[in-house]
């Protein structure tokens, strides 16, 4: 074998090595690129998560505190709501209609808390007289346009009303 033929021999050699180092390390960077990424997703996961959780609880900290302020009677049927009282009934529907615009306009990251909690939380509320007419007040009498979105939003809740009650809203 010729001087020229080795030296021809260990570049290819050399080449070769470089060539496999080279995989090898692509390799290991695509791996730990790819647990970043993992890691990366988990966080994004776990942050959206937490941003649910946390509007969840302002919504329900918003009901309870207004739910604070009714009788313990006004879950009776013959219960006749003050002014004041039909003020936080209203408070409280307000409240709704914000549960249904963010979850069902602003993001639809948050319409499963619409459609699995809000929606079943809203039957029971229909079942008592002084809430159902005092939804229907606020639509005959204009009370508000809820932001542009009132003939949407009392279609939506009067969906919601007939399954509660087979009734449906005025």
């Amino acid at each position: 074998m010729t001087t020229d033929k080795i030296i021809e021999l260990t570049i290819i050699s050399v080449s070769s090595l470089c060539a496999v180092i080279s995989v090898i390390y692509a390799y290991k960077m695509t791996l730990i690129s790819k647990q970043s990424s993992e890691l990366s997703y988990k966080a994004f996961e776990e942050n959206r998560n937490e941003r649910k959780l946390n509007l969840h609880y302002q919504f329900q900290t918003t009901i309870r505190e207004l739910q604070k302020q009714l009788p313990a009677t006004v879950n009776d049927k013959n219960y006749n709501p003050t002014i004041e009282e039909k003020r936080i009934i209203s408070l409280y529907w307000y409240c709704i209609f914000d549960e249904w615009y963010i979850c069902k306009k602003q993001s639809e990251f948050y319409s499963d808390l619409w459609d699995k909690i809000y929606v079943k939380g809203l039957d029971s509320a229909f079942k008592i007289d002084a809430f159902k007419n005092r939804i229907e007040e606020m639509f005959e009498k204009g009370e508000s346009s809820f932001m542009g979105f009132g003939m949407e939003f009392k279609s939506v809740l009067n969906e919601i009303c007939f399954t509660a009650t087979k009734t449906q809203l005025k």
